[in-house]
């Protein structure tokens, strides 16, 4: 029970600082080109390439390759954060950002460390 109220009440503060509406998971494709915030566990993290550059991508919601959503951390944003490919999987986030597309697949390029809270 407590752990239920501290949850809601982190996710009302997420909400509540961003400016962005909350979505779930699933709804990630139904808001191309808006911005938003999506709470989800991190299935599936890997390093790939992304057009000239690489980066992390991390699977939030299930495991690739059958993600609603996409997080896209480039090579110059990654020393941001303290995680790698074997530590990202489990974490629970939020990220706040604007949905686009890659490859027809919904993904949120995350550009400032204040985009994740974890």
């Amino acid at each position: 029970m407590k752990k239920s109220v501290l949850t809601l009440i982190f996710l009302f503060g997420i909400s509540w600082r961003c400016s962005a509406q909350m979505i779930s998971c699933a709804q990630a494709s139904s808001f191309v080109g808006m911005s938003v915030t999506v709470c989800g566990q991190v299935k599936t993290a890997m390093r790939d390439s992304l057009g000239k550059r690489s980066g992390m991508v991390l699977a939030l919601c299930l495991p690739y390759p059958h993600q609603p959503l996409m997080i896209v951390i480039k090579d110059d944003t990654l020393p941001l954060f303290a995680y790698d490919e074997t530590t990202w999987p489990g974490k629970q986030i939020c990220v706040s950002g604007l949905i686009s597309l890659l490859s027809g697949r919904p993904y949120i390029e995350v550009r400032k460390r204040t985009q994740i809270v974890d």
